[in-house]
C-alpha cells in the first residue's frame, strides 16, 4: 500500500522505485499518481495505481479494491479472457493465438481468476515454469511457436498481440533485453525490433539486436511516434 501521508500533492520519495523526490498525487478524486521515473504514463486512475504499486493485472487490481471494500468480484473462466483483453486493448483472437488461458492465482489469501500467457524456451519448446525468482524468462510466441521469416519483436505480450492482430508475425519479450541464449530462435530471419520509448528500452533493444545479428539475422529497429 501507499502511506496516505504522501498523498498530499507534494513531492515525496517514490514508494515503488525509491526515488528521493519524484512521486506525488496529481488527482485523488481519480486516484491518479505520478512518478517522474516509474509512473510517468498510463497513470490517470486508481485501478492503474493499484496495478502499479502491487505489480498485478487489471482484474487482480479490481479484486484487491473489492476485497478492501468488503465485496467480491466474480469473474469466471468464460469471461476473464474477454475482460482482460478489453482492459488491455488486446484482440481476443490474438491473445488466443499466443496461448492465453484462464488460470487461478492466490492474492492476499484469496483465489482470483487471471489470464496467463505461456512462454517458450530457445528451442521453441513450451516452458513449464515461466518465471524464476520474479524474473521473466522465455519468449511469447504465436501459433504454438511457429515463426515466419519476417518477425516483429516487442517488449511484452500486449504489444506483440497488437502487432499480430494487424498481420505481423510478432514475438514478445518479457523485458527490454533478450538473453543471448534466445538469439538462435531468430537465426536467418528478418527482424524489426520495436522498443518502448525511453532510454533503457532503446539500450536493451540495441543489445538484443546485436545478439540476433550474431546468429546471422538481419535486424532493424523501429521508433514509435
Amino acid at each position: 500500500g501507499i502511506d496516505v501521508a504522501i498523498l498530499d500533492g507534494r513531492h515525496h520519495p517514490c514508494p515503488k522505485c525509491g526515488g528521493k523526490d519524484r512521486f506525488r498525487a496529481i488527482d485523488l478524486n481519480d486516484g491518479a499518481l505520478f512518478c517522474n521515473a516509474c509512473r510517468d504514463k498510463n497513470n490517470s486512475d486508481g485501478i492503474s495505481a493499484v496495478q502499479w504499486i502491487s505489480g498485478c493485472n487489471f482484474n487482480e487490481a479490481c479484486q484487491i479494491v473489492f476485497d478492501y471494500l468488503g465485496g467480491r468480484l466474480e469473474l469466471n473462466a468464460s469471461t476473464i479472457l474477454e475482460s482482460v483483453c478489453s482492459a488491455k486493448g488486446i484482440p481476443v483472437d490474438s491473445a488466443k493465438s499466443f496461448g492465453a488461458q484462464p488460470a487461478d492465482r492466490e492474492i492476499n489469501g484469496n483465489s482470483h481468476k487471471v489470464v496467463r500467457f505461456p512462454m517458450y524456451g530457445p528451442d521453441n519448446f513450451l516452458l513449464k515454469g515461466v518465471t524464476a525468482n520474479g524474473k521473466g524468462v522465455g519468449l511469447f510466441l504465436p501459433d504454438g511457436g511457429k515463426l515466419r521469416d519476417e518477425i516483429v519483436v516487442t517488449e511484452g505480450v500486449k504489444d506483440a498481440c497488437a502487432a499480430y492482430s494487424i498481420g505481423y508475425c510478432a514475438v514478445g519479450l518479457p523485458s527490454n533485453e533478450m538473453p543471448s541464449e534466445f538469439a538462435t530462435v531468430f537465426s536467418g530471419k528478418e527482424v524489426v525490433i520495436i522498443p518502448d520509448r525511453d532510454a533503457a528500452r532503446a539500450t536493451g533493444a540495441s543489445a538484443t539486436g546485436a545478439r540476433m545479428q550474431g546468429c546471422e539475422s538481419r535486424v532493424g529497429k523501429a521508433t514509435l511516434t
